[in-house]
């Protein structure tokens, strides 16, 4: 039967077992993506299928068509601002 011979300096301690295996050591970086703050000074109001109130709703512009981007932007009655969020 062969012997096989363990290095002693890959000995595992106790402290070597909590750790978690090396990963990919780039960093995240948050991606920011673009969002439309709207709100509806009047009240409630439904447009593009999205009913707004006068607290701010925060929509990520990714989740919406262009023609919704379109009619809420061109909207008297909605204060829309374009911005970012992380």
């Amino acid at each position: 039967m062969a012997e096989t011979k363990q290095n002693p300096k890959a000995k595992q301690t106790p402290a070597d077992s909590n750790k978690k295996p090396a990963t990919d050591t780039k960093p995240t970086t948050n991606k920011r993506q673009a969002v439309l703050r709207v709100r509806a000074p009047g009240g409630s109001f439904r447009r593009a299928g999205i009913r707004f109130g006068r607290h701010e709703s925060v929509l990520a512009v990714k989740d919406l068509s262009d023609d919704q981007v379109a009619a809420l932007k061109s909207e008297p009655r909605l204060v829309v601002t374009e911005g970012e969020t992380e």
